[in-house]
């Protein structure tokens, strides 16, 4: 990874990777950012230095020029990609934090290592006082990941992360989707599949969890093949369609409302009316699920309360010092005509 700045070309997370620490331990050290949630030990502090030699890293002014007070920045980190809900919460977040004055920037990746650094890297030299990580679930690259927020204590996680975490915040998932699978046997249902994508994200393993627990619970038999697992482009549902109608499946649990309201159009072109045919679940209740056709059934993962106790966490941190307990909401479920 390589950013602007500095002519060498070496960056504040290259130094990270080199020292085997957090950027923003880096940060400490070498531009005195941090604020006083970050902590480093004298030996953590020579290594930085070591290779900060080794790399012939060299802030640039900007840097030289970073003040230890409050900077009235909140730094958010998301997937490009990720799901519209996320923003929502951003957004509820941010107005809840601008009358104490501060300001909200957002940082969208690919997804990558590289660029989650990338941000950390950017966010640490602005030196801002809290950051929102909404990317951090990373397939294959936990040590990687783990790494670079690792010390960081100002970092409020969207979703419990694989590593010790000064603070997260997230919904039940895995209950929501209990509450689904409760449902659809309440309807006599037996062969229910379920909308998957790569199983190495922390929160599809809770979905899974929650599928396979619900067909347990209720004597239903499992069959891998309705696992409708997809590679690939997110919007295209045109194979989980012809996949869910093969299989003669009865319903198919959708990852979230999006997904759900595209695999009942590719559906009834498929000649698969929902419900008569089939039925169809969604999650994260977004505002347009109430008036599509037909309307969905969904779970409410309760977006605005996770914003406002996100708001109230950063809050406590910012008067404190440190965040409050980690939360973990509770689901509900919302009962329509597609389901």
């Amino acid at each position: 990874m390589r950013g602007n700045g500095n002519k060498n070309g070496a960056t504040l997370a290259d130094v990270a990777a080199a020292a085997g620490v957090s950027v923003s331990a880096v940060s400490k050290v070498i531009l005195g950012g941090g604020g006083q949630t970050t902590k480093v030990g004298a030996a953590a502090a020579a290594r930085i230095r070591a290779a900060a030699a080794r790399l012939n890293y060299r802030p640039n002014s900007a840097a030289r020029q970073l003040k230890t007070g409050k900077s009235r920045i909140i730094g958010a980190i998301i997937h490009a990609q990720a799901a519209r809900v996320n923003y929502d919460r951003f957004s509820i977040i941010q107005r809840k934090l601008a009358p104490m004055g501060y300001a909200f920037m957002v940082g969208e990746t690919d997804g990558s290592v590289e660029m989650i650094g990338r941000y950390l890297e950017k966010f640490c030299s602005w030196n801002v006082d809290v950051i929102i990580s909404a990317c951090h679930d990373v397939p294959g690259a936990a040590p990687r990941v783990r790494r670079l927020y690792a010390g960081a204590r100002n970092v409020l996680f969207m979703g419990r992360p694989s590593f010790p975490a000064p603070a997260f915040v997230e919904p039940d998932t895995r209950d929501g989707i209990l509450q689904v699978m409760a449902h659809l046997d309440g309807r006599g249902l037996r062969r229910i599949a379920l909308d998957v994508m790569n199983q190495g994200y922390r929160t599809v393993k809770m979905r899974v969890a929650g599928y396979r627990d619900g067909l347990r619970r209720h004597g239903l038999p499992f069959d891998p093949r309705l696992m409708l697992d997809y590679q690939g482009d997110f919007l295209d549902l045109s194979a989980t369609a012809r996949r869910a109608a093969a299989l003669r499946a009865q319903a198919v649990v959708a990852s979230n409302d999006q997904r759900a309201v595209m695999l009942i159009k590719e559906l009834r072109e498929l000649g698969v009316q929902v419900p008569r045919d089939m039925l169809v679940t969604g999650f994260d209740n977004m505002d347009f699920s109430g008036y599509c056709q037909p309307a969905l059934t969904t779970v409410d993962p309760g977006n605005e309360q996770i914003a406002l106790r996100a708001a109230e966490m950063i809050a406590t941190f910012l008067e404190c010092k440190s965040f409050p307990a980690s939360a973990v909401l509770p689901t509900r479920l919302i009962v329509r005509e597609s389901a």
